[in-house]
């Protein structure tokens, strides 16, 4: 049976409308309405009621649409199963932050339990440079720290909201006039207006939460460098140059760091995006659940992807 024949008759149902389905199926109207009429002569039933610029599907023709539905997806996945066995195995992933090396490292050994075959390239990358890697087809997928991945018109799964923490090195005066693990936002410029402050540089996931955080807090601290190093921004406030902001996956080193959860909560996503079209075999939906579930799966509180640095 010619499933792209079973196709004109979803595609009218799917529509209603045979001038629609014509053109969403690039034939001619006269072609489709003879191919219908013909088709309902041999099967002796009518499919369709026609009534005013409405075509109706009648009892019978909900059963050839459903039926023709379970075919067409039948030879679908017989397709795919065929192109899948002779198709080159491998997967092309971009990262950004540290959390996704770290979870990689896990995710990767399990994957490769079921799918050895499979070759797996992981590269770093800017955020920005997202979107036109995918146009370009140099990666299938990216795991990244985002602000709104909204902003970047691909297909995405927020992983989790990661919490950004307020640090203090561990001998600031700060840490006994405050012992607990939270930190009222209105309350970091009311006792760190004497303190330099260690920031991300203003281009990053990180550096964007942070800016509009002092903004809204109406807040110019004196700042004593920007970096896009978080081992460095933990060190500089190890040593007491400042204080700082660090996601929760990078709070390492809490023997020498105090660190505080901000109140109201501030984060960024951790997200997983691909381009359109992927995932679309089962080795790259298997990779792909993996990275989706990671965060379901962890009881490990806080996440820390950082080992200390010190």
């Amino acid at each position: 049976m010619d499933t792209k024949q079973l196709t004109y008759i979803t595609e009218i149902a799917k529509w209603g409308n045979m001038t629609k389905a014509a053109q969403e199926l690039y034939v001619a109207q006269s072609t489709l309405s003879q191919y219908l009429t013909r088709l309902e002569k041999n099967l002796g039933v009518p499919l369709f009621i026609r009534a005013k610029n409405a075509m109706i599907l009648t009892p019978e023709g909900e059963l050839y649409v459903e039926s023709a539905k379970k075919i067409i997806q039948i030879q679908d996945d017989l397709y795919s199963k065929l192109t899948n066995m002779n198709h080159k195995r491998k997967i092309r992933i971009c990262v950004t932050s540290s959390f996704a090396q770290h979870m990689l490292s896990q995710i990767i050994p399990l994957y490769k339990e079921n799918f050895p075959e499979t070759d797996i390239y992981v590269l770093s990358c800017n955020i920005t440079d997202i979107p036109r890697y995918f146009d370009e087809d140099l990666f299938d997928m990216a795991i990244a720290a985002s602000n709104d991945p909204c902003d970047y018109h691909v297909p995405f799964d927020i992983l989790r909201k990661e919490k950004i923490l307020f640090a203090v090195s561990q001998a600031h005066p700060y840490t006994t006039l405050n012992p607990t693990d939270q930190i009222a936002a209105n309350d970091i410029p009311k006792h760190f207006s004497d303190t330099s402050f260690v920031c991300s540089q203003k281009f990053s996931t990180l550096g964007k939460a942070t800016e509009a955080l002092l903004k809204q807090l109406d807040f110019k601290p004196q700042i004593f460098c920007y970096t896009d190093k978080l081992p460095t921004i933990r060190k500089l406030i190890i040593s007491n140059q400042g204080a700082g902001f660090i996601p929760e996956s990078c709070s390492a080193d809490r023997k020498y760091l105090k660190y505080y959860n901000i109140l109201p909560e501030v984060y960024r996503f951790n997200v997983a995006l691909h381009k359109k079209g992927w995932p679309k075999y089962q080795y790259e939906n298997g990779f792909y659940d993996l990275v989706c579930n990671y965060f379901k799966q962890l009881p490990d509180q806080p996440y820390i992807a950082e080992a200390d640095s010190l």
